[in-house]
């Protein structure tokens, strides 16, 4: 698979530097590409939100291009993927089809904030988690179709 190139697009110089300086979009031994958020994210809990991952991608003939999160995703910021699989066809590398990821904020830390706001009788409090821009949050790999 090594003669296979994947054309990555940045969608500027501050965001190629971005995953320059983690080491790049692949790091040595690693399986797929990992990706991250281009700006800082608020979720809410139990709210889908799409996470633009700054890149354009040319998907080589014959392959399909799958989006799914790191192993640590979950254990770290308690988030999950908000679909079942994120898969990205050949043909959706125009100027405007950048990659998202599809997330949502759904662990016992969100469960608690809902439970807050519902025995706080109807006082709403809103509770946030931020994710920094710049964090690996997800990965992509190719596979044939």
């Amino acid at each position: 698979m090594s003669d296979i190139k994947l054309g990555i697009h940045y969608l500027n110089d501050s965001i190629k530097a971005m995953y320059d300086a983690e080491g790049g979009i692949k790091t040595e031994g690693s399986f797929g590409f990992d990706l991250m958020n281009i700006e800082d994210i608020n979720y809410e809990p139990f709210t889908v939100q799409l996470v633009n991952l700054g890149l354009i991608v040319k998907i080589p003939d014959g392959y399909r291009l799958r989006i799914i999160p790191r192993s640590s995703t979950f254990k770290k910021y308690g988030l999950m993927q908000g679909n079942h699989t994120g898969l990205v066809d050949g043909d959706y590398c125009g100027p405007h089809d950048i990659l998202m990821w599809s997330s949502v904020w759904c662990d016992h830390e969100a469960v608690e904030a809902v439970g807050k706001r519902i025995r706080e009788n109807g006082i709403f409090k809103k509770v946030v988690r931020t994710i920094p821009a710049g964090t690996r949050l997800c990965q992509m790999f190719l596979e044939r179709n």
